[in-house]
C-alpha cells in the first residue's frame, strides 16, 4: 500500500469520529451521537485482505464554560461537562461498503444559576444506539464517504430532577431523544501529499413524539477541515464548524413550557474555529490506539436568550481492533 493510501486509511476513521462527535456535542443541547466510521479506503485496488470485523471503543470529553447569561437575567450556565463512551462494532461487506452498530454511555454535568442560586446537576446512563451503512467512492484523487443510519431510542428521557423528583430534568440533561431518528452524512477528503482537505455535512431527522410529549429538533452539522500528516502519531489540523438545531416540537409533560426552557423552543446555531491535534499509534497488526485534542480560538452561538456557552477544550482517546 503506497503512502497516499496510508494517509487516507488513517484519516477516514479519525476524521469521521471527530467530526460527527463534535457536531453533536452538548453545546447547551445534550446527547452526543458520536459515531466512528471504520471504513479504510485506498485509492488503488487493495493488495491485501480487509478484516471482516472491527471493534473500537472511544472516550470523548467536552468542557464548556458559560460566558454570558440569558438576556432576561433569569439563568446562566457556569461549568458544563459532557463525556461519552462509544462502543462500535462494524462488519466489512466489501472494500467500499460496511455496516456498523454503535452504543454510547453518556455523562452530563451542569452548573446553572437561577437568580442567585447555583444548582449542580448530573445524569449518566446509556444513550441512543446507532445502526449505519457506510459507502465510499473514489472521486478524482479524493474519497467520498456517505453514511445512512437510524438511531434507536435506548437513552433515557425521564431523568428526574433531584431538587424536585416529580419533574424531569430539562432537555439538556436527558440521555437520548426518545424518538426513532435518521442520519445521513457525506464527507469528502482530498489528500495532497502530506496535506488533507475535507468537507462534511451531517443531517439528523427526528420523527414522531416521545413518551414525555415532545420531539427534539432536526439538526444540521457542517465542517471544513485541513490537516497535515507530520507523523502518524502527530497530525495538526484546523476545523471550521457550523451546527444548527431546530426548535423542539411539543413540551415535556412534567414541567411544560417555561421561560427558562424557551432556549429549546426556538432555533439555535453555533459556529467555531478549532485548531486540533490528532494521532494514531499502531500497537500490532490488529490493534491501534488513537486520540485527539482541540480548543476553539473563535466561537459564537445565536439563540433566543442570547446566552453564550463556550467550549473550552475537548479530548478523545480510543482503541480499535480488527479480526
Amino acid at each position: 500500500m503506497n503512502f497516499k493510501n496510508t494517509v487516507l486509511s488513517f484519516t477516514l476513521p479519525i476524521a469521521t469520529l471527530s467530526v460527527i462527535s463534535f457536531g453533536n456535542s452538548l453545546r447547551a443541547e445534550e446527547t452526543s451521537k458520536a459515531n466512528s466510521s471504520s471504513i479504510s479506503v485506498s485509492p488503488d485496488k487493495p493488495s491485501f485482505v480487509l478484516p471482516r470485523w472491527r471493534a473500537s471503543t472511544d472516550r470523548l470529553h467536552y468542557n464548556f464554560n458559560g460566558s454570558r447569561p440569558a438576556r432576561n437575567g433569569l439563568y446562566s450556565f457556569e461549568q458544563v461537562n459532557f463525556s461519552t463512551q462509544l462502543f462500535n462494532l462494524s462488519y466489512t461487506l466489501s472494500p467500499t461498503l460496511s455496516l456498523s452498530l454503535t452504543g454510547t454511555y453518556n455523562q452530563v454535568y451542569a452548573e446553572t444559576y437561577f437568580g442567585p442560586n447555583l444548582y449542580k446537576d448530573k445524569t449518566s446512563g446509556f444513550g441512543d444506539t446507532t445502526l449505519k451503512l457506510h459507502k465510499s467512492w473514489m472521486v478524482g484523487s479524493g474519497v467520498l464517504l456517505t453514511d445512512l443510519g437510524t438511531m434507536f431510542p435506548t437513552g433515557s428521557i425521564a431523568e428526574k430532577n433531584v431538587n424536585n423528583p416529580r419533574l424531569n430534568y430539562p432537555y439538556n440533561m436527558q440521555l437520548g431523544s426518545g424518538t426513532q431518528d435518521f442520519l445521513i452524512s457525506t464527507m469528502y477528503l482530498r489528500p495532497i501529499q502530506l496535506h488533507s482537505l475535507g468537507a462534511l455535512a451531517v443531517g439528523t431527522v427526528r420523527t414522531g413524539q416521545n413518551n414525555e410529549g415532545y420531539r427534539k429538533g432536526n439538526e444540521l452539522n457542517l465542517r471544513t477541515s485541513y490537516s497535515y500528516l507530520y507523523r502518524p502519531y502527530l497530525v495538526p489540523g484546523i476545523w471550521l464548524n457550523y451546527h444548527h438545531i431546530n426548535r423542539i416540537s411539543g413540551e415535556d409533560r412534567t414541567f411544560g413550557r417555561l421561560s427558562a426552557t424557551e432556549f429549546y423552543h426556538s432555533p439555535r446555531s453555533f459556529w467555531d474555529v478549532t485548531p486540533n491535534l490528532s494521532g494514531q499509534h499502531v500497537l500490532n497488526k490488529n490493534l491501534s490506539l488513537r486520540g485527539s485534542v482541540g480548543a476553539p480560538i473563535l466561537q459564537h452561538s445565536k439563540n433566543v436568550d442570547d446566552i453564550q456557552l463556550y467550549l473550552k477544550w475537548f479530548a478523545q482517546l480510543g482503541l480499535q481492533g480488527s479480526f
